[in-house]
C-alpha cells in the first residue's frame, strides 16, 4: 500500500508537467516519499499514549477517518470517470472541472495514507495479543517459585545427611566384614589345632 501510494503520487507529480520535476525526477520521488512517511507518522502517534484505552480510541478514530476518506475518494472517482461503457474524461483532472480532479487526487492520497496507517494499527493490535508489552507476575508462579526454593534447600540438606549416613553405613559394613573374616580365620585355626 505504501509503494502504491508513493507511485501514485509520483505519477501525479510527473503528470503535472512542471519543468522542475521533469528536469530532476528525484525531487518527485522525494515528495512521493511523504505518503509512506506520513502513514508511518500517523501510526506512531499511538505510541505516545500511555493507556491502552487511549490507543484504542485513536485507532477507532483512524479507522472511521479512513472509512470516510475511502467513501469520499470513491465518490470523486465516480464523478471524474464515466466507467467502462463511456469514454474516460481526461479533462476532469484539469482546472476546467471546477476542482473535482484536484479533490479526487487529494482524497486518493489521503485515503492511501490513512489506509496504510489503519493497517499498521491493525497489525500492531494483532501482534500485541501474542506479544504483550506489559508483563504481569503470575501469583501461582511466585508461590511455586518460593516453594521450589524452600524444597530445594530441604532437599540439599537431606541429601547431605543421606550421604553422611551412607558413608557411615558403608564403613560399618566393611568393619563387619573384617570382623567376620578375622573370626572365621581364628575359628579355622582353632579347628586345625585340635587333635583328631
Amino acid at each position: 500500500m505504501l509503494i502504491m501510494g508513493a507511485a501514485n503520487t509520483y505519477s501525479n507529480i510527473m503528470g503535472s508537467g512542471e519543468p522542475v520535476f521533469l528536469e530532476a525526477p528525484w525531487l518527485a520521488w522525494c515528495l512521493s516519499a511523504l505518503v509512506p512517511i506520513g502513514s508511518v507518522a500517523f501510526k506512531y502517534v499511538s505510541n505516545f499514549f500511555d493507556h491502552a484505552s487511549s490507543k484504542k480510541r485513536y485507532a477507532i478514530f483512524i479507522f472511521i477517518l479512513t472509512t470516510f476518506a475511502i467513501i469520499a475518494c470513491a465518490v470523486t472517482f465516480a464523478q471524474n470517470f464515466n466507467g467502462i461503457a463511456g469514454g474516460m474524461d481526461w479533462d476532469s483532472l484539469g482546472s476546467s472541472d471546477g476542482g473535482k480532479g484536484s479533490l479526487m487526487v487529494f482524497l486518493q492520497i489521503a485515503a492511501e495514507i490513512l489506509i496504510s496507517a489503519a493497517l499498521f494499527l491493525a497489525i500492531e493490535d494483532i501482534s500485541i495479543k501474542y506479544n504483550p508489552d506489559i508483563l504481569k507476575n503470575n501469583p501461582d508462579h511466585t508461590e511455586f517459585s518460593a516453594a521450589l526454593k524452600k524444597n530445594k534447600a530441604e532437599h540439599e540438606a537431606t541429601g547431605k545427611k543421606r550421604n553422611t549416613d551412607h558413608t557411615a553405613f558403608v564403613l560399618l559394613k566393611n568393619q563387619r566384614q573384617q570382623h567376620l573374616n578375622m573370626r572365621s580365620t581364628e575359628f579355622a585355626a582353632l579347628i586345625l589345632s585340635r587333635p583328631l
